[in-house]
């Protein structure tokens, strides 16, 4: 089976206010990074949660984040520690220059389907540190290590984000 097709949609349902989106390559190493994110999310947590983990598949991203009042993407940067970005503000987008390993093209996507969907009016980009993203599967030692530490930082933002759109 096709392991983009495998991965797509974990749960999908408006009834939740915050849309939470993984994407990375599975076979770029330190890439799919996201993924192993949402894998570690405590199950109380992701099951309050609309979750896509969408590999390196991004088309689906405005039809997914459509009705949700918060959209929180998640994806591989160059970066020492997590980075979060809120996306429609324009000037924070271009202090910040990132280099994701999806140069943020999925944001033109978002942009250009939004008179299709509605996009949620708080959308936030997290940027999460990679050390190798060579082709194989699996992450790398020092990935593996910083990974706690990452989805506790992730948990952390989600509660902030709840408390503050609540």
């Amino acid at each position: 089976m096709n392991m983009a097709v495998q991965r797509r949609q974990l749960k999908h349902s408006t009834a939740h206010d915050v849309a939470l989106v993984a994407l990375g390559n599975s076979l770029r190493g330190d890439d799919a990074i996201a993924s192993h994110l949402l894998a570690g999310l405590p199950s109380g947590l992701s099951g309050s949660l609309c979750i896509l983990d969408a590999g390196s598949y991004t088309r689906d991203l405005p039809a997914f984040l459509h009705g949700h009042r918060v959209g929180l993407i998640i994806d591989a940067a160059e970066c020492d520690e997590m980075v979060i970005i809120d996306l429609f503000d324009i000037a924070q987008r271009q202090k910040v220059l990132l280099d994701c390993s999806h140069a943020l093209s999925w944001l033109d996507e978002i942009v250009l389907y939004q008179a299709e969907f509605t996009i949620p009016s708080h959308l936030l980009f997290i940027g999460v540190p990679v050390f190798d993203t060579g082709w194989r599967e699996g992450l790398s030692k020092a990935a593996r290590e910083k990974l706690p530490l990452l989805v506790s930082q992730l948990c952390e933002l989600i509660e902030r984000v709840r408390k503050v759109h609540a």
